[in-house]
């Protein structure tokens, strides 16, 4: 009986308790940073001349300097071209940002990931990883699959992942089963904060 008791009495304090605090909201970066920094990439991706289909400029190599050869923890820097792309630069780095971007192509296959194109680095920081992580390509499929912004994180950084399409019929010279306006793939931004400075000594 005595045992019956306190078991009813550990029970209705436990139904009284108060439900755990949620979990802490995760840092990201100004909502308008984030769309400044990814209309210039799409304006890049969505420049397309005859000149670089000719010279194979295409994807990435619109976007970012490609190393060659190609090595993979420095696998291509943007470079700002104007005033605008210079500025949004040193807004990320204000606020303490570091950020890459990495391309995610469609799957081929269901159940298949697809190919990841990356990093590339958009600030001065070494990128976060080598080998990108499984979440950079599941954002990038749920933004395809989805046609709209998709959000994520992997192992302490923010994603952002956002559709780039068909911009003109010079795309299609490439992706002939596409239309204008149909997703190509999906460019997904990885940020992490840079790691807090250390105080001077006085000395």
């Amino acid at each position: 009986m005595k045992k019956s008791a306190a078991f009813l009495v550990a029970l209705a304090s436990f139904s009284c308790a108060a439900p755990p605090p949620p979990p802490p909201p995760v840092d990201r970066p100004r909502a308008e940073l984030v769309d400044r920094l990814d209309e210039a990439i799409q304006v890049r991706f969505a420049t397309v001349t005859a000149n670089d289909i000719a010279r194979r400029r295409l994807g990435l190599g619109r976007v970012a300097d490609m190393l060659h050869p190609y090595v993979p923890a420095h696998g291509g820097r943007f470079n700002a071209a104007s005033p605008d792309e210079r500025d949004l630069l040193r807004g990320l780095e204000a606020e303490e940002w570091f950020a890459d971007l990495y391309l995610v192509h469609e799957r081929q296959n269901a159940g298949v990931p697809a190919l990841v194109v990356g990093p590339v680095r958009l600030t001065p920081a070494i990128p976060r990883w080598v080998e990108p992580p499984p979440e950079i390509e599941s954002a990038g499929h749920d933004a395809l699959t989805a046609g709209a912004t998709r959000s994520g994180s992997a192992r302490g950084a923010v994603l952002e992942a956002r559709v780039v399409r068909a911009s003109s019929t010079l795309c299609l010279k490439c992706h002939d089963r596409k239309s204008v306006g149909d997703p190509l793939a999906a460019v997904v931004y990885a940020f992490h904060k840079a790691p807090a400075k250390e105080p001077a000594s006085g000395r």
